[in-house]
């Protein structure tokens, strides 16, 4: 792997660190600690059967997590966008509950659930991209059904 590949310099290519620093004093302020943390994950996996690749896989993340303590209240957010939007919106949320020593508790939302019960015959035979663009079409359908699923 290239050093440029393996190395991980948020400041350099995502935020702006006097903006970074900027929030994080923001988001501090009127709390006792707290810590803005920037995170590169990536993993990769072979799985051998009989000397040959049973299976694949490999996955890359990144993002930050953002915490302030005061008392007995820890606010976290976090985000796997490493952006200054994204930063802000996650200060607003642990200021916000520093502020009101826990913030309120939402009720959650009303009527908005959607349950769905279907059958559907699957041959061995269907081929993938034919089942993903079934799905695909039937999650288009539901996305713009205006009809009360409850």
């Amino acid at each position: 792997m290239s050093d440029r590949a393996s190395s991980f310099r948020p400041f350099e290519t995502s935020l702006d660190q006097e903006a970074a620093l900027r929030l994080l004093r923001a988001t501090l302020t009127g709390a006792e600690d707290g810590e803005l943390f920037l995170e590169r994950k990536r993993s990769e996996a072979l799985v051998f059967d009989d000397g040959r690749i049973k299976t694949a896989s490999y996955d890359a993340s990144e993002g930050f997590g953002l915490r302030a303590v005061l008392g007995e209240v820890s606010a976290y957010a976090h985000a796997t966008e490493l952006s200054e939007a994204a930063l802000s919106r996650a200060s607003d949320t642990a200021r916000m509950a520093i502020r009101q020593s826990g913030g309120i508790m939402a009720a959650p939302p009303q009527g908005v659930a959607i349950s769905i019960s279907m059958s559907v015959a699957v041959s061995d035979n269907w081929p993938s991209s034919a089942r993903n663009t079934t799905l695909a079409k039937i999650g288009m359908v539901l996305r713009r059904s205006t009809t009360d699923w409850t």
